[in-house]
């Protein structure tokens, strides 16, 4: 699929405190082949040891950073 082989950065958003209770597998980007980036924006108030725990299967191919905005908006 061209889109999928285009896009080089995914943005999650975690927008509830349930969300915050998700995984999220890094197995589930693998047929974006060019994916290089994943940016996880949270809304709510949270932590980097927080979102770090959410994120299974991460085998350092992507770059994966967050942004906590806690309840700004941007």
């Amino acid at each position: 699929d061209i889109l999928k082989s285009n896009i080089e950065m995914a943005t999650l958003r975690i927008d509830s405190q349930n969300d915050l209770t998700a995984t999220i597998d890094l197995k589930l980007f693998s047929e974006f082949k060019n994916l290089k980036y994943i940016q996880i924006v949270t809304t709510i108030p949270t932590s980097e040891q927080i979102i770090t725990k959410m994120i299974s299967n991460n085998d350092g191919k992507y770059s994966v950073f967050f942004k906590i905005q806690n309840g700004d908006s941007e």
